[in-house]
């Protein structure tokens, strides 16, 4: 039998080449193909992406490479992030997903969010918050100009607070100013400056908790003298009785905010100075006045002052030197 020939149209000439249908690959075809079939091609093709202007790093090292690779022309592929994978964010951030993101993932570190520095800063409490604490609604959430007020996310907390009610004292603990008391690390240790409503806190009263002050959340107090939080211990007073000798509820002639003893009284202010001449003349004064018993402020309200009375029973006492010179 002789052998077929095949029509002259069917028969290529020996000098024509194939063509990569990769475009400009120089590479062996069985480097990524098999001898089976073009498809599918080798689980592991024998290529070095590392020697591309894209080497593989993180999760793409990964990826089969038709997932990138959607033409046949490797070379036809975008290397943004943009070029592949969907801008959820709806382009709030720009094209810049290596802002936020690296090839080890879509999840994020505070620290990685470098527009954060721009308009509000994560520091203390905040740089621990995952982004969809103040971001509702996680990646689709809105991500650009929303406020930087405390109160915008912490209203809750605000509403809840009940030492002291900052609700129903919005006059002083107005919702725009959190910071006046609060710091970025927690809602505890709080500080107040008392200076700022013209009744600063010095000795005893720096260490008083708001409440004995502020009763039942009354934080718009406009009285400040002291008989306003301390007429009980005015009136319960016996050594000496002040409300027995009439004595002024200018609290401060006598007492300092440090602690109510010791008091001093400038003698002087009432037009009758307390000398020690004067201390000694007394105690050689005749027995009528200096060996009785003590005067009454009534009957000696007749040749002394009220404040002279005090000097003078106390030396009846033996306590002249507990009068101050």
């Amino acid at each position: 039998m002789s052998a077929a020939v095949l029509p002259a149209a069917a028969q290529a000439p020996a000098d024509v080449k194939s063509r990569s249908p990769h475009g400009n690959l120089n590479l062996p075809c069985q480097n990524c193909h098999t001898s089976a079939a073009w498809k599918p091609i080798r689980a592991i093709p024998e290529f070095d992406h590392n020697k591309t202007r894209y080497p593989l790093r993180g999760l793409h090292q990964n990826v089969a490479c038709m997932q990138c690779h959607t033409k046949l022309v490797f070379t036809d592929v975008g290397t943004r992030c943009a070029d592949c994978h969907a801008d959820i964010h709806r382009r709030q951030f720009g094209a810049q997903c290596e802002q936020c993101h690296t090839v080890k993932g879509w999840d994020v570190s505070i620290q990685a969010v470098q527009n954060h520095q721009n308009r509000f800063p994560l520091l203390g409490a905040h740089a621990m918050v995952d982004c969809q604490e103040c971001h509702k609604g996680a990646a689709t959430g809105q991500f650009t100009g929303l406020s930087t007020q405390c109160y915008s996310c912490h209203a809750d907390t605000c509403q809840q607070t009940t030492n002291p009610n900052h609700a129903a004292n919005q006059s002083v603990f107005p919702i725009a100013a959190c910071q006046q008391c609060h710091g970025m690390d927690t809602w505890f240790n709080a500080k107040f400056d008392h200076s700022a409503t013209g009744f600063p806190l010095t000795g005893a009263h720096a260490t008083v908790a708001c409440v004995q002050c502020h009763v039942n959340s009354n934080y718009n107090i406009t009285n400040t003298a002291c008989v306003s939080c301390h007429l009980k211990d005015f009136q319960g007073t016996t050594n000496p009785n002040h409300v027995a000798l009439s004595f002024s509820q200018n609290c401060q002639q006598c007492h300092t905010t440090a602690a109510w003893n010791p008091a001093t009284f400038d003698h002087s202010t009432v037009g009758f100075p307390l000398t020690m001449r004067m201390i000694t003349r007394f105690s050689s004064a005749p027995s009528a006045i200096r060996k009785r018993g003590p005067l009454s402020s009534i009957r000696a309200s007749r040749i002394l002052s009220g404040t002279a009375l005090i000097a003078i029973n106390a030396i009846r006492r033996g306590e002249a030197d507990k009068i101050t010179r």
